[in-house]
């Protein structure tokens, strides 16, 4: 009897040519707002932590209000103090000695908002509104960090008023020359809104009126004083919520403190319209129906009103403010819920915002219709960068409000430019330290952020992945490859994912199991490797899954001669057998080769 056995098949396919090609998504990241938003007290002794970037309850606070509220923390994100507009709390979560008894509302939309007085460190402003046009009205008092051993105190300059009788609104924004900033109300019994500078030399007792908008003088809309007052984080438009009827924004010139050019977001009777927020590139509004929906409008829309989205609606539910969050992302609250959602990415149109309901988990603690709020410009980032992958363009992008006379950039790695909107490759991986140092009309600036560029990764080529089997499908462990395309690359820093196309592998999207069944005899894979710290940094190759049918092995006849010189040997020719061995299988698509042993046929 002889040994046969089938070798591994070897088609004769054409060598591909392997094409690791380095490919980067268009990854735009918004550089850490001011760490002055990084606390947030609010509801009922809930709170919000976001310098580790993602929010973090926090179960500490003692403040315990319906509707407003406001928070300030340092540069470095500790907290200094918090107010519900009446009581003002230290870092210790101890009412300050003199923090009692300031004149805004528990009840109030916005009850307070913490302006810092510029060129300083250690001054504050606490302005407050009293309730739907209350006699108090508008106040500011002054806290003093250097007071109380550190912990701060409340000045005798406390409830002073600029004007009485008022709607629940406040909102600030920086000034365009980037020093000073407005804080912005609106008169309860007329269609009045005042901007209030405020500088290093205090507060101005003398508004800058525009009179515009809605008339809050008819008594039988007396609820159309309640609802929140925002500006954009660029200073350039004003959103203002009216309860009952109107949504309305405005564009607002940062330099003059006027407002102009009303357009009508909204103008439901039955609308219950009260949070506000825009996103942080201050292009789409958000607003929430307190009775459970919340929408999006696109202020660079031509018909603003033909813009909205429904972006989500739950009859029943309690919707109330919206706040922008360092983290670049919107927060809305759901009265005595112990959750608050999120908007994931405001900046995209309709519902690729990426709405998330109870998103945040308050470790208990509730949340009511109030977040608080603060100087919206905290929001805008100084400039914007795109594309952060070494060996490839990173794009810069200034967020000024003012024409830009001259610019020089420092991109922290020897060089420079003088571009307004320049690209610039990194050859290194790193964290680079980003001077822009920018002159207009107010003077010469100096923007700075501190940037991470992530090594870009190389798709190592990988051989085909070749079995043999009966049946047509077969289940791969594309696993095996990875080794192949990391190369010298640690698997701790890269991961490699795979994927049926090019344009998927490029998005990232629709990634096969690990355990893959083919669907075609050979069948092109894509492998993408992307750097862990920022999968927008990704390179892709390819390789073919090949099955070969596996010949069908048939009993074969043994091969007889008579031995006519009786010394035992014959000279066979094994290849008469091949036709026997193959019985009908093609011969162009296997081969047959004889063995002593079957072992060393196995091995073959």
């Amino acid at each position: 009897m002889y040994f046969y056995s089938n070798l591994v098949l070897k088609p004769n396919l054409a060598l591909k040519n392997v094409f690791p090609l380095v490919f980067f998504l268009v990854f735009s990241f918004v550089l850490n707002a001011q760490k002055e938003t990084a606390i947030w007290y609010f509801g009922h002794n809930a709170g919000l932590d976001f310098n580790s970037g993602a929010p973090v309850a926090l179960t500490d606070g003692a403040l315990d209000t319906e509707e407003g509220c406001a928070t300030i923390s340092d540069p470095n994100g500790n907290i200094l103090f918090y107010t519900d507009g009446t009581h003002v709390w230290n870092r210790n979560h101890q009412v300050m000695p003199n923090g009692n008894g300031l004149m805004g509302d528990f009840s109030s939309t916005q009850s307070a908002i913490i302006v810092p007085r510029p060129g300083s460190s250690t001054l504050f402003y606490i302005f407050t509104v009293d309730d739907v046009g209350g006699a108090d009205g508008l106040m500011y008092s002054e806290v003093d960090m250097n007071l109380n051993g550190g912990l701060g105190d409340v000045t005798a300059v406390k409830n002073v008023q600029l004007r009485s009788r008022v709607a629940e609104k406040l909102t600030a924004v920086e000034h365009a020359n980037g020093r000073d900033i407005w804080v912005l109300a609106h008169e309860r019994w007329s269609d009045t809104y005042m901007a209030y500078l405020v500088t290093d030399m205090g507060v101005s007792a003398t508004p800058v009126n525009t009179n515009i908008g809605v008339d809050l003088s008819q008594a039988y809309l007396r609820d159309q004083a309640l609802g929140y007052l925002k500006a954009s984080p660029d200073g350039s438009k004003i959103g203002s919520c009216n309860y009952y009827n109107t949504v309305e924004v405005f564009d607002f010139n940062s330099a003059t403190g006027v407002l102009s050019n009303l357009r009508i977001a909204a103008d439901d009777p039955d609308g219950d319209y009260y949070g506000l927020e825009f996103s942080p590139d201050s292009r789409m509004l958000y607003i929430t129906d307190i009775y459970g929906s919340l929408y999006q409008y696109d202020t660079e829309s031509a018909d603003l009103r033909s813009s909205e989205v429904l972006i989500y609606q739950q009859i029943g539910d309690f919707t109330g403010g919206l706040q922008l969050a360092l983290d670049g992302k919107i927060y809305m609250t759901h009265r005595n819920e112990t959750h608050l959602s999120v908007i994931e990415a405001p900046n995209n149109p309709g519902l690729a915002c990426s709405f998330v309901k109870f998103a945040v988990d308050l470790n208990g603690r509730l949340s009511h219709y109030g977040l608080p709020p603060f100087i919206q410009s905290f929001f805008l980032v100084s400039f914007e960068v795109n594309q952060f992958c070494s060996g490839s363009p990173t794009d810069f992008k200034l967020n000024f409000t003012e024409p830009i006379l001259s610019v020089t950039w420092d991109f922290g790695d020897g060089n420079t430019s003088t571009e307004e909107s320049p690209s610039h490759i990194y050859v290194n991986s790193g964290s680079y330290t980003v001077n822009a140092t920018v002159t207009s009309a107010s003077g010469t600036r100096i923007e700075s952020e501190v940037i991470t560029i992530y090594e870009t990764p190389t798709a190592n080529p990988a051989a085909d992945y070749e079995v043999c089997s009966l049946a047509a499908n077969y289940e791969f462990d594309l696993s095996t490859k990875d080794a192949e395309v990391l190369g010298a690359q640690p698997a701790t820093d890269f991961t490699v994912a795979y994927y049926p196309s090019f344009a998927d592998a490029q998005g990232g999207t629709n990634p096969l199991p690990t355990m893959y069944v083919n669907t075609d005899p050979v069948e092109t894979i894509f492998a993408r490797i992307s750097n862990n710290g920022n999968t927008a940094c990704y390179d892709i190759t390819s390789f073919d899954l090949v099955v070969k049918q596996a010949p069908v092995l048939h009993p074969v006849t043994d091969r007889t001669v008579c031995d006519t010189d009786t010394d035992g040997l014959f000279d066979f020719d094994l290849s008469t057998k091949d036709n026997e061995v193959l019985d009908g299988q093609d011969p162009a698509d296997f081969s047959v080769s004889y063995h002593t042993t079957q072992a060393d046929a196995d091995n073959a």
